[in-house]
C-alpha cells in the first residue's frame, strides 16, 4: 500500500507542478488565474493517508524492536515519548480522515503499548527486593527472571503479564 501511495504522491506532485505552470502562463497572459481548490483538499487527504500507512509500518518496526530488546535494556521513558508521538498522529488522523480499519488498528496498537509501559516501569524499579519478587511471582502465577539473559518484553507478553 505504501508503494501505491508513493506513486500517487509522485503523480500528485506532477499535477501540482502543472497547475503552477498554468497559473504562471495565466499571469504572463494577464488572464484570470484558475483556482485549483480540489488540489489543496487532495493534498491534505493524500498526506494524511501516507502518514497513516507509514506510521503503522514504522510503529510495527519500532515495537518489534522493543519486544526483542532485553527487558533490562528497555528504556520505558523513551518508549513513552515515542508512544506519545504516535498517539498525537492517531489523534490528528481521527480529526482529518474518516474512520477506517487501518487508523483503528494503529490506535489500538499504540494504546496497548502505552498501557503496558507502567507495568514495565514498575518491574524495572531497582528498589524491588527479593520479598517483592516473591509477592509479584505469586500474584501473576509465574516466576519472572527479568535480569536473565533472553528475558524480553515479549517474554512478559508470552506469560500474559502485560496486556497485548
Amino acid at each position: 500500500m505504501i508503494k501505491q501511495l508513493e506513486l500517487k504522491e509522485a503523480t500528485f506532485k506532477e499535477l501540482e507542478q502543472r497547475a503552477e505552470k498554468y497559473n504562471d502562463w495565466q499571469i504572463r497572459l494577464e488572464t484570470p488565474l484558475t483556482q485549483f481548490d480540489d488540489l489543496d483538499e487532495l493534498r491534505e487527504d493524500l498526506l494524511n493517508r501516507c502518514l497513516m500507512w507509514r506510521s503503522l509500518r514504522d510503529w510495527k518496526i519500532y515495537t518489534d524492536k522493543q519486544l526483542a530488546t532485553a527487558f533490562i535494556a528497555v528504556d520505558a521513558p523513551s518508549v513513552k515519548v515515542e508512544a506519545e508521538k504516535y498517539a498525537k498522529i492517531v489523534n490528528r488522523l481521527e480529526k482529518t480522515l474518516e474512520d477506517n480499519p487501518i487508523q483503528r488498528s494503529l490506535k489500538e496498537q499504540v494504546e496497548t503499548f502505552r498501557g503496558a509501559m507502567p507495568i514495565v516501569t514498575a518491574l524495572r524499579r531497582t528498589e524491588l527486593k527479593s520479598h517483592h519478587w516473591v509477592e509479584i511471582n505469586e500474584l501473576i502465577g509465574a516466576e519472572l527472571q527479568v535480569d536473565e539473559e533472553g528475558f524480553s518484553l515479549q517474554s512478559l507478553i508470552d506469560m500474559n503479564v502485560v496486556p497485548f
